[in-house]
């Protein structure tokens, strides 16, 4: 089973191509892989973008509040239904690895193993940090209480770049970021990365 993380969907060859799909380790036709989409993602299951019975509108920013252990009550859940009790391996990486690690918890017989990268046991006040300052930039873009597929775009674009070099150490930045000119003072290599 893959749990995917925040921003990827349940086609687990469109974002971990090379890992999953016909050929690569793990092959669809060696294994029967289960992905399924977060709640909360856009792509499935349910999100802001669903429409609330209460006012026949798209939720939006009314959307109720969820947790980690709630998406991975969703997930177990969909495991019952299709009458799967054992799992050799769950893969999670970032938020999805916080969803298996979640999963063990509330169901410590369920998987042999699991493997989770990029993710951590408790959030640090570091991460939190970053957290709540991405949000900050989120819901200072105006646009996010329009309500449409176009909402908080640029407000997105902020808080993902302030995510991004978060993704790599200081040495990877400067090994792959590097720019040799002194006298540069605009089109800077890790200003391209950030965009």
């Amino acid at each position: 089973m893959v749990i995917h993380a925040l921003s990827a969907n349940s086609d687990v060859s469109d974002w971990w191509n090379g890992l999953f799909g016909k050929g690569n380790f793990l092959d669809p036709n060696k294994y029967f892989i289960i992905c399924t989409n977060n709640l909360g993602s856009p792509y499935g299951t349910t999100s802001s973008k669903f429409i609330n019975p209460k006012t026949a509108k798209r939720y939006g920013l009314d959307f109720p509040e969820f947790t980690i252990r709630d998406t991975a009550r969703l997930h177990l859940q969909f495991l019952k239904e299709l009458r799967i009790d054992h799992i050799k391996f769950i893969i999670g990486s970032s938020c999805g690895g916080n969803i298996v690690q979640e999963m063990g918890i509330l169901d410590a017989d369920l998987c042999e193993n699991m493997i989770l990268l990029c993710c951590s046991a408790r959030e640090t006040p570091w991460v939190i940090a970053i957290h709540e300052s991405q949000r900050i930039a989120l819901m200072a873009d105006p646009t996010i209480a329009v309500n449409s597929d176009n909402s908080a775009r640029n407000g997105l674009r902020a808080a993902r770049a302030m995510a991004l070099p978060f993704y790599r150490s200081h040495t990877s930045l400067i090994h792959r970021q590097w720019d040799e000119s002194n006298e540069k003072t605009s089109d800077f290599r890790a200003a391209s990365y950030i965009t």
